[in-house]
């Protein structure tokens, strides 16, 4: 309740301290005067005010009520806008642009909102083609549009409208190299003098020769033939060295290779007209592989062999864009002086070239064998070589064993479900198995399998969750977990035993529990499906996850809890050959 008597003033103390702020004295003062006049006055408020920041507004018929202070740590003010006449309870707002009124030139504004008004609004222009131009320091002036015709000009530092010069006078012209006519002081003809000759830029001739002639500028007869006794077209003799020379639209036309070793060339691309020809020379004992640009093999060339490029359209980016015509020195009959084995992919020979006699020794990629045994990623296929093929084997995880219980009780936990193991998304897919079931009743299925295109092989969809016993008058072994082609099922539990927890990554089901008297015993756990699939020249990823292990029931009223089923395994075989 609010005091009835108004505190004494306390005079004798500063109404503020050292800081500049209100004494504290004096807050105390002024709350028990707000309360005392308010708790005897009631046409007077109460304060409704409860956190920093508050503040007192009016509502309907006067009635004094709480403005929230503003918490949303940005400038705000109040504002509020009356509708129809009457006042409406201030808000607190962000400062918005049409509060903010315009301010006139004669203000030291624009009156404008835009850059161009205000731009505008400020020239001195009049009309159009004025230009403003500076009368002095910091003032500028129109400057009106001259007549058709006229140009700017500048005259003891002032700018005006002129007639441009349209007179003068040329008092010699001098004939310079490859002309004729002399210097001229009055009047006269200059001329060309032909044929211009080829140190001036010109062919030395005045018609165009379509017959072959010493140190003559040829030309195209009547059906656009071009004729000469012999085009010699550049050469580049390059030793082979087992590495990779790119060609451009730059690179000579004969390409001769020597040396002792293999060479790998890839041809132009960019400015390769249709119809460009290559000749290739092989004087080397090695292997030369000529290839596009994208890197697909046109030909290889044996050792002393010759072989013409024919680009059959422009820009030549594939093998097939080209045409090549090969042959071999001394084919036909004759003697092989030297064999040399080109290796392949995964597949490598050692022993050549052989001269004489020898024996070439085949070294090939062995398999190999990437596992995966949890949790998700991305698969990567090998490179350099890169398999020909990838066998996949993977099964789903298996099911949980369920737990035992008295057979009144009936709580013992059924098996959670194995999860999935997937590969290439969707491309193969082997289910997890389903969990045994509790109180005697039936267990799941085992995981299903689903081997999508590309990918060809077989699958088995996983062994059935065996059915827990029930209402024994003796203690039973619990069931064993259905096992997966991997084998390593938990066994079945031992009389009132848990059961026990499938081999790790087989996908094969947990035991169930065992029982006791009168019990309802735990079911064995259902396998995770199972395929065995190829894929032929495989992508270079593919997403992977492991299905997880199905986690054993829980043990019900004097009973047991089931085994753990086994996570999925995805083993992939890489093969080079």
């Amino acid at each position: 309740m609010a005091s009835t008597s108004i505190p004494p003033v306390p005079y004798n103390t500063p109404l503020l301290d050292a800081n500049g702020k209100l004494n504290t004295i004096w807050v105390g003062w002024f709350r028990q005067l707000f309360l005392a006049v308010g708790g005897n006055n009631s046409n007077l408020i109460s304060n409704p005010m409860t956190s920093l920041g508050d503040m007192i507004a009016g509502t309907t018929n006067g009635i004094a009520a709480r403005l929230v202070g503003d918490t949303s740590n940005t400038r705000k003010f109040l504002r509020t806008v009356s509708v129809g006449g009457v006042a409406a309870f201030p808000v607190w707002d962000g400062l918005q642009s049409s509060d903010i009124p315009l301010v006139g030139i004669g203000s030291g504004g624009t009156g404008q909102i835009t850059a161009a008004a205000a731009f505008n609004a400020l020239a001195p222009i009049t009309a159009k083609g004025d230009l403003i131009v500076g009368t002095g320091v910091g003032t500028a002036t129109n400057f009106r549009i001259g007549n058709s015709g006229y140009v700017l000009t500048v005259a003891g530092g002032t700018i005006s409208w002129a007639a441009p010069a349209t007179s003068g006078t040329v008092t010699s012209i001098t004939a310079g190299t490859g002309l004729s006519g002399g210097t001229i002081t009055s009047s006269g003809t200059i001329a060309l003098s032909v044929p211009v000759t080829v140190g001036n830029g010109g062919t030395g001739s005045t018609s165009v020769v379509s017959s072959p002639t010493a140190t003559s500028w040829a030309g195209w007869d009547a059906n656009v033939n071009f004729s000469a006794n012999a085009f010699i077209p550049g050469f580049t003799t390059t030793a082979t060295g087992a590495t990779t020379t790119t060609l451009t639209i730059a690179a000579t036309q004969i390409q001769i290779w020597t040396g002792s070793t293999t060479q790998t060339v890839k041809l132009p691309t960019t400015g390769v007209a249709a119809g460009a020809q290559y000749f290739f020379v092989n004087n080397s004992t090695g292997i030369v592989t000529v290839q596009s640009s994208g890197g697909n093999t046109i030909k290889a060339m044996a050792s002393s062999s010759f072989a013409i490029f024919t680009s059959l359209k422009a820009i030549p980016t594939a093998a097939a864009d080209w045409n090549v015509s090969y042959s071999v020195n001394n084919a036909g009959a004759g003697t092989v002086t030297s064999v040399a084995m080109a290796s392949a992919n995964g597949l490598s020979f050692s022993g050549g070239p052989i001269i004489g006699s020898g024996t070439f020794t085949p070294t090939m990629t062995a398999p190999t064998i990437q596992k995966f045994t949890s949790s998700s990623g991305t698969y990567t296929t090998p490179s350099s070589p890169s398999p020909l093929y990838i066998e996949v084997e993977m099964v789903g995880g298996g099911g949980g064993g369920s737990g035992s219980s008295t057979f009144a009780a009936n709580n013992g936990g059924a098996g959670s479900a194995g999860g999935n193991s997937t590969f290439g998304s969707s491309l193969l897919t082997a289910n997890g198995g389903g969990g045994g079931g509790n109180g005697g009743n039936e267990g799941s299925a085992g995981g299903s399998y689903t081997i999508s295109s590309p990918a060809t092989g077989v699958g088995f969809q996983g062994g059935y969750a065996p059915t827990a016993f029930l209402n024994q008058t003796d203690y039973t072994v619990g069931p064993s977990g259905a096992p997966s082609p991997f084998g390593g099922a938990g066994q079945g539990g031992s009389p009132a035993q848990a059961g026990g927890a499938a081999t790790a990554n087989t996908g094969s089901g947990g035991g169930g529990a065992g029982t006791g008297t009168a019990t309802r015993g735990g079911g064995g756990g259902a396998a995770g499906g199972y395929l065995k699939a190829f894929i032929s020249s495989p992508s270079a990823t593919y997403a992977y996850s492991v299905g997880s292990a199905g986690s054993g029931g829980t043990a019900g009223t004097s009973g047991a809890g089931g085994g753990n089923g086994a996570a999925g395994i995805i083993i992939v075989r890489e093969y080079y050959q």
